[in-house]
């Protein structure tokens, strides 16, 4: 028989396969950008369309699943998210229209939106408190792992874009099928007033001393709650009101530090640093995604023993170099190619400039134009390398801090009657800031040029790391009960490993 570790990795690992859903979801979208402008004729506002409209799709998933998860558990929100994502996959790949496609992509979106509060929020539920970051982490390991996966699909099936699409069917029928064989959570069933059944899976996953205690905590917290018969009065404690600022803050900055806007549109960024060649860009494209996979592995082996706040420091202050780093090599190249361009304007005979207001009413809007890149070889080149250096590092700070830690937040934090509907908050700002700088990162490029884009992603970045000095107190190692009591008192600033006094 299996024995309670195994057991409790084993279920950590099927719910977490919910994250394949938003990072093969996150990752294909890049590659195939490439073909869609061709096919439907998009320009950088219809692709802006196509890519954000499974964030709306992620953003009216993510907050109806408060309520569901709330009301059938996130063993059934999980299994109900898995089979949403296989029919948005299957329509994305069958459609015929640019418009029919954004409809499919917002179906896809509903499935990711409902299983980022369900599984952190379940995997919490489930794993024992030395384990818990550790576990939850394993979510944002699996949204790497689908992202990669993504990646290598994009790279193998170009310029089949429907065979992109169609392939994310599996991380969604893994995700049905393999939660149908796991047990509901202890804390739901106890709510349910299901207790015996709480404690049967408690005795499951947890050493018999500990199970104990956990089922008189439980019981203690949902006793103590019981003055607040709906959902909204939950949130009239400190801790709740806590728990909600701080994870909702974080979520939003998650998102607002620009990495969705590298992953969507990392083929973009490369083409525009010097990789013009299509499959030259995914090749770039595909080590970021390796890169972002091994990158999450230290925080698996870190985050239950260094603490949240620490990780969170580092990566933070990587992302502000690296993206300030970044901002500047851009702007450099931008001053030379705009004196150069100058120069050769000068020297451009009058005939040419009729030529030049003819408009290019069929050029591929996929592939960057000349005067997007770097007006000599050697600083194409120089750009191209510095640009791929700058993002891995980059990438590689958020793997293992902003990435996996915010949904390790959002899933411990809340009390347990506000749990549900906190985590469908926090994760419907992370999905709205994704759709902001989705919906937008392609016009900011025109607009701003990448270095000031890229210097306001470093200038956000740099906020964010001020928000955890300052206020996010240290869970590792916590209870959730301890949590929500420690919570309730005042919150310190001044040291990265106390807790709440």
């Amino acid at each position: 028989m299996m024995n309670k570790n195994m057991y409790v990795m084993m279920i950590a690992i099927v719910t977490a396969c919910g994250g394949l859903l938003f990072g093969y979801d996150v990752g294909v979208i890049s590659g195939a950008l490439l073909f869609l402008g061709k096919n439907f004729s998009l320009n950088d506002e219809g692709l802006e369309i196509v890519t954000s409209a499974v964030l709306v799709g992620s953003i009216l998933g993510a907050l109806g699943a408060g309520w569901y998860t709330r009301r059938f558990g996130g063993r059934s929100a999980n299994m109900l998210a898995g089979a949403i994502f296989v029919v948005g996959a299957f329509a994305s790949a069958a459609s015929d229209s640019a418009e029919t496609l954004a409809i499919s992509r917002l179906i896809v979106g509903l499935g990711i939106g409902i299983t980022a509060v369900a599984a952190p929020l379940y995997i919490a539920d489930i794993a024992p408190p030395d384990r818990r970051g550790m576990m939850i982490t394993l979510y944002q390991l699996f949204i790497t792992i689908g992202i990669l996966v993504s990646y290598v699909v994009d790279l193998i099936s170009a310029p089949h874009w429907r065979v992109m699409f169609g392939l994310g069917a599996v991380p969604g029928v893994v995700l049905a099928v393999g939660m149908a064989f796991l047990p509901y959570s202890p804390r739901w069933l106890a709510t349910r007033g299901r207790m015996a059944e709480a404690k049967k899976v408690l005795d499951q996953t947890l050493e018999p001393a500990m199970a104990e205690t956990a089922l008189r905590e439980i019981q203690a917290d949902i006793e103590r709650q019981k003055n607040d018969p709906q959902w909204w009065l939950a949130f009239r404690s400190r801790a709740a009101k806590k728990a909600l600022i701080i994870t909702t803050t974080l979520a939003i900055f998650q998102q607002l530090i620009g990495i969705n806007a590298i992953i969507y549109y990392a083929p973009r960024i490369f083409q525009k640093a010097g990789f013009v060649d299509e499959k030259a860009a995914l090749w770039a494209t595909l080590v970021i995604g390796v890169v972002n996979v091994v990158a999450t592995f230290i925080t698996i082996g870190m985050v239950d023993k260094s603490g949240r706040r620490k990780l969170l420091i580092c990566g933070l202050a990587g992302m502000v170099t690296s993206l300030g780093i970044l901002g500047i090599a851009f702007q450099q190249f931008d001053r030379i190619d705009t004196q150069q361009s100058s120069i050769q304007a000068s020297a451009t005979p009058s005939t040419t400039q009729v030529d030049a207001k003819t408009p290019a009413i069929n050029a591929p809007v996929d592939v960057a134009a000349p005067k997007d890149l770097p007006s000599t070889a050697q600083g194409s080149e120089t750009l191209a390398w510095l640009t791929l250096v700058c993002v891995i590092v980059y990438i590689a700070c958020f793997a293992f801090s902003m990435g996996p830690l915010v949904w390790v937040l959002i899933g411990e934090m809340f009390p347990i009657q506000a749990r549900c509907t906190g985590n469908a908050i926090a994760c419907g700002g992370n999905y709205f800031a994704n759709f902001i700088v989705a919906a937008t990162f392609l016009s900011l490029l025109n607009a701003f040029g990448a270095s000031n884009t890229f210097l306001l992603f470093a200038s956000i970045s740099m906020f964010a790391l001020l928000f955890v000095l300052f206020f996010l107190p240290e869970t590792a190692g916590r209870t959730l009960e301890e949590i929500e009591r420690d919570l309730g008192e005042q919150l310190p600033t001044s040291s990265s490993t106390s807790m709440p006094n």
